[in-house]
């Protein structure tokens, strides 16, 4: 029994002794994962940015003419191409002007003639209102002799008129560019006989372009004239273009209940083509949003999400961001102004402790 006794005596001798140790110490991996981790805070504030009310539209010219040739005549140089630009009256197309030119010169001649025959008749005139004054001819030829003077008059009117319009004709063979533009389409070519109506070219102002956008009844009456438009286009992703409101409907369309209404928008390089689809903001005023890094910001799938020190620990947020401005994120719901949020959230999780 003794041996059995001891054997028990030395196992609870063990426990006890067990019992009194001290625990084993953390492995370094441990206590790394419970270290604060530092990270870069900033306070988050409120700002008035801009209050933008999203739109579609399509560029347009600014201003597009189908030439025509204002004049009879066959084509005898055609100077311009599709794609030719045109200063404004720069020559297009070139008509003979042969019968035009001799119109000209006859009713010059026929001017200088009248002219002549007006000076004589003022002549006659003087000489019998003083021979009338005298009693030398009586009233009677005195007024037809003035008659002959009125009618005189007349005669140089009309001449004069009959010779402006030969010059207008004669200048009417060279069709010229009514403003500067580009050439989008030539419809004559060299031989063709042209009539006034005849279309010889149709020319684009493509320096500015129009933008023509729809606004909604509920947002028609904050649409006025100089707000500053923003806008994308597909054919140059993430580049984004400015214009300006210029022209405004009076009114809303009856059968869609709209304001029509268009932004002008400079074009220099060309970079912009009429018809391109865009997708617009129109600054119409401002609102109170907050604003924070966009590396605060880390996207989960289509969620973003984004940290704030809460306690000395990170504290993890669902945001909504509406929009962006340069390398910062306007946000519409998740943060509130005043609280401290982690710039870096890369890496970080939910209720790790942290120091800033």
């Amino acid at each position: 029994m003794r041996p059995l006794i001891a054997t028990r005596a030395l196992a609870l001798g063990l426990v006890a002794l067990g019992a009194c140790a001290p625990p084993p110490a953390k492995s370094a991996r441990q206590a790394a994962d419970t270290a604060p981790v530092k990270v870069e805070t900033l306070v988050a504030k409120s700002e008035g940015v801009p209050l933008l009310l999203a739109l579609v539209g399509t560029l347009k010219a600014n201003a597009e003419s189908a030439v025509a040739a204002n004049a009879n005549g066959q084509v005898q140089r055609a100077l311009v191409e599709r794609g030719t630009r045109v200063a404004k009256g720069a020559t297009l197309v070139v008509l003979d002007n042969r019968t035009t030119a001799l119109t000209a010169t006859e009713a010059q001649a026929n001017l200088e003639a009248t002219k002549t025959q007006k000076s004589q008749a003022d002549a006659d005139c003087e000489r019998n209102r003083r021979l009338h004054e005298r009693k030398i001819i009586t009233t009677a030829e005195f007024e037809k002799a003035e008659a002959s003077c009125k009618v005189q008059s007349q005669s140089l009117v009309a001449a004069e008129s009959r010779q402006k319009q030969a010059e207008i004709s004669a200048g009417d063979s060279t069709v010229r560019a009514p403003f500067s533009g580009t050439v989008s389409e030539r419809y004559v070519n060299v031989g063709e006989y042209v009539r006034t109506d005849t279309k010889v070219a149709q020319i684009v102002q493509t320096d500015p372009l129009r933008i023509e956008l729809t606004a909604g009844e509920a947002d028609a009456a904050a649409v006025h004239e100089g707000l500053t438009l923003r806008f994308q286009v597909k054919a140059n992703p993430g580049k984004t273009y400015t214009g300006t409101v210029k022209y405004v409907a009076p009114g809303l369309r009856a059968s869609t209940r709209d304001l029509v209404f268009e932004a002008v928008v400079p074009n220099p390089d060309d970079s912009l083509k009429a018809g391109m689809f865009v997708t617009a903001w129109l600054e119409t005023g401002t609102e109170e949003r907050v604003v924070v890094p966009k590396s605060a910001l880390r996207a989960d799938g289509d969620t973003l999400r984004a940290f704030v020190v809460k306690d000395g620990r990170a504290e993890e947020r669902v945001v909504h961001q509406e929009r962006e401005q340069g390398e910062r994120a306007v946000l519409g719901a998740g943060i509130a102004a005043g609280e401290r949020v982690v710039v870096q959230a890369a890496g970080l999780k939910d209720g790790v402790a942290v120091v800033e």
